[in-house]
């Protein structure tokens, strides 16, 4: 069995790139140049850093919003565009779609059985 592998401040500059770019796990060993169970021994010994790690991922999704929310105010249709996917009921294109069946076969034949026999 090899020896075990600390977390090292090295260990968590690469850590803290990887979780900022929202990295898999594959991605996230391959980049600190270990294993994945390492990653998840050090998960595993350390779970308070990992939970502020895991902030980090939301790190993208914040960037394209701000990106989203700055083009809105370049253009109209971006500015709809937004409006459509966050406020859907107000701003979001909406259908209505009636389906009208006929009677059921069953229920033709027993009415038509039922004069047939003046019942």
């Amino acid at each position: 069995m090899g020896a075990k592998s600390k977390l090292t401040p090295e260990a968590k500059v690469k850590l803290n790139e990887a979780y900022i770019i929202d990295a898999s796990m594959e991605e996230t060993a391959l980049l600190c140049g270990v294993s994945k169970q390492t990653l998840y021994n050090w998960k595993k010994e350390n779970p308070e850093y990992f939970d502020d790690l895991e902030l980090l991922r939301s790190t993208p999704v914040l960037d394209a919003r701000r990106a989203v929310v700055s083009k809105a105010k370049e253009s109209y249709p971006n500015a709809m565009d937004y409006l459509k996917r966050k406020k859907k009921k107000e701003f979001g294109d909406t259908q209505s779609i009636e389906i009208t069946t006929p009677k059921p076969l069953l229920d033709v034949l027993q009415e038509k059985d039922t004069t047939d026999t003046g019942e």
